[in-house]
């Protein structure tokens, strides 16, 4: 038994030994633990666990003398067990984590924003402004005028040479042999190369600017009519009046270029304007004419002083201010703010605050772009207004001769006319005398009283309303030249009015055709209709000048109908412009309809 009892005790004792071996290596394994922690957070806490971690055994390190481990590890463990209780462990410990970073990010942007809080306001509430902003507040000042006169001073020099090869064909036949069916060739020459090239100062007015569609205008027809001075043969001089006519194919981007710069208000008054430019430059090169044929009866010295305006209008290129509307299609801002500075300056106004208003992106001068939805009606009826326009304005023109010469509607029928015997027959020479260019004079000076006359209406009258009732005018005067009458002074007189109403007319439709397409499209427009008119003057050539001889009637039913549809088109122009704004882009014209049909 007492052997029995020292194995029990022996065993007890070792028992007590393993037991205190376990507590002392449990006192180890903590420490071990806060070692792997510590080590863990020094390489920089990623969590909100390891951070608490951290700061425990920042203390236990502190209080650890090797007597008192146990009770500290006791501590850390209970430390780490609440933790890892209240964040589920490390993995949602690092969710949280992200959660706080994202939040703090949230904060700083807030805090950004609040620091730069004055910028960010003022760029919300930058105050933008568009160019009719300052055109209509400028009104018709300083800049406007200057405007009017360089952009007139073309159309002057465009007046004086459109008939320029026209007028020289009445000195030819006294120099030279020469058939009607040349000088039929050369008109018709002349008006095909305003066919081609129309279109395509168009397009160069709205891609690379108005001031450079005008120059290279104005600095060819100075070049071909100087060249043309120097012909010595007719094929010669066809060939230099195709040029020529190529040439004339910018005339009509001075009007695209000043209708972009006057206010809704002044606008149709101001085209007018520069219609009388024209006007005096056809009665200038007139009196060219007669100085010429009286002193030196040389057509050459004649072609070389009526292409001086055309050169002096080159010269005077730099003065010309671009548009500022073509600056801001073609992402131009900073050269269309200056423009519309200078615009302030002169016109002793404020300049305009805070910025110019940006555009949507659109194609710029494309000829197809007039063919889309939402040009192509208008397009369509601007073209035949053209060609109608300037059919009956050269119907009457050529007309004008034959009632002045025999007093009616009709050549002497002495002699049987015969078409083909007309066409190749010799042009004789023409006696110049006083009276011949006396009756020239007053029939060109006639355009004037339709100016002035259309000047007051169109400030007063829709667009649409004012040019269908002139079609229908110049519709009755055509129909009333058929009159019968021992008065002559009558049909000249009808002539005289028929005449002034078509010039007019003319100008209307430019003037609508501008305001009808955005700036985008303008310059092409322009060039496109100015295209159509040419047909126009190939078709009157032959209608006047050949079934006159043989049907008047024919001559003016034709005359008639072509009117009568004019009418009807001037009718339907899909938009009413008068003190409306012009349009930038396509998009403008959208909002536009949509104002339109809600009112």
């Amino acid at each position: 038994m007492s052997r029995q009892k020292k194995k029990d005790i022996e065993e007890s004792k070792k028992d007590g030994d393993e037991t205190k071996r376990e507590e002392k290596s449990n006192a180890v394994k903590v420490p071990s633990n806060h070692e792997t922690w510590k080590a863990r957070l020094e390489d920089g806490p990623s969590t909100s666990s390891d951070i608490h971690v951290k700061s425990v055994a920042s203390e236990t390190a502190k209080k650890t003398d090797g007597r008192d481990t146990f009770p500290l590890s006791s501590k850390i463990l209970t430390e780490v067990k609440s933790t890892q209780t209240n964040k589920s462990g490390l993995d949602s410990g690092v969710k949280s984590d992200s959660e706080l970073d994202s939040g703090r990010t949230v904060q700083e942007t807030k805090s950004n924003c609040e620091n730069k809080g004055g910028k960010s306001t003022s760029k919300s509430a930058e105050k933008f402004y568009t160019i009719d902003d300052v055109v209509n507040e400028g009104g018709f000042g300083k800049f406007q005028v200057l405007v009017t006169f360089i952009t007139g001073m073309s159309w002057f020099s465009f007046g004086g040479q459109i008939s320029a090869f026209s007028f020289i064909v009445d000195f030819l036949p006294c120099e030279r042999t020469l058939y009607n069916w040349q000088i039929a060739v050369l008109r018709i020459t002349m008006f095909l190369g305003m066919i081609v090239s129309s279109p395509l100062f168009g397009i160069l007015s709205d891609r690379h600017g108005r001031r450079k569609a005008i120059a290279l205008s104005n600095l060819m027809t100075f070049i071909v009519c100087g060249a043309g001075s120097l012909s010595n043969n007719v094929v010669a001089l066809i060939v230099m009046a195709g040029l020529h006519g190529f040439a004339l194919g910018g005339s009509g981007q001075p009007l695209t270029l000043a209708s972009e710069y006057y206010s809704a208000k002044h606008r149709g008054l101001a085209n007018f304007i520069i219609q009388i430019f024209f006007t005096c430059g056809n009665i200038a090169s007139l009196l060219v004419s007669w100085v010429i044929t009286h002193f030196l009866f040389n057509w050459r010295w004649y072609l070389v002083v009526v292409s001086l305006p055309s050169l002096a209008t080159f010269l005077l290129i730099p003065w010309f201010p671009e548009s500022a509307r073509f600056c801001l299609v073609n992402d131009q801002r900073r050269r269309a703010t200056g423009q519309l500075k200078l615009l302030a300056h002169m016109n002793k106004m404020e300049e305009p605050e805070g910025r110019l208003k940006p555009l949507p992106k659109e194609d710029i001068g494309k000829l197809m772009g007039l063919f889309k939805t939402n040009h192509r009606i208008s397009t369509a009826l601007m073209c035949y207004m053209f060609f109608s326009a300037a059919f009956t304005y050269y119907v009457f023109v050529f007309i004008t001769p034959v009632i002045i010469e025999y007093g009616k509607l009709e050549y002497p029928q002495d002699t049987e006319y015969n078409s083909t015997d007309h066409f190749t027959s010799q042009v004789p020479c023409k006696n110049f005398t006083k009276w011949f260019y006396i009756d020239l004079l007053w029939t060109n000076s006639a355009e004037f009283p339709g100016i002035f006359v259309f000047m007051f209406l169109i400030q007063i009258m829709n667009r649409k309303t004012l040019l269908t009732l002139a079609f229908l005018l110049i519709l009755l005067m055509n129909f009333l030249l058929l009159t019968d009458t021992e008065y002559s002074f009558i049909l000249k007189a009808l002539v005289f009015l028929g005449r002034a109403i078509a010039t007019s007319v003319f100008q209307m439709v430019y003037t609508v055709t501008a305001e009808s397409f955005p700036t985008t499209l303008r310059g092409v427009a322009i060039g496109t209709g100015t295209a159509a008119a040419q047909f126009g003057g190939v078709a009157a050539t032959f209608t006047a000048q050949l079934l006159l001889r043989s049907d008047k009637l024919a001559t003016v039913s034709i005359t008639g109908a072509i009117l009568f549809f004019a009418a009807i088109s001037a009718a339907c122009v899909p938009r009413e412009m008068k003190d409306i704004d012009l349009r930038e882009v396509t998009l403008q014209f959208e909002e536009l309809t949509k104002e339109s049909t809600r009112s």
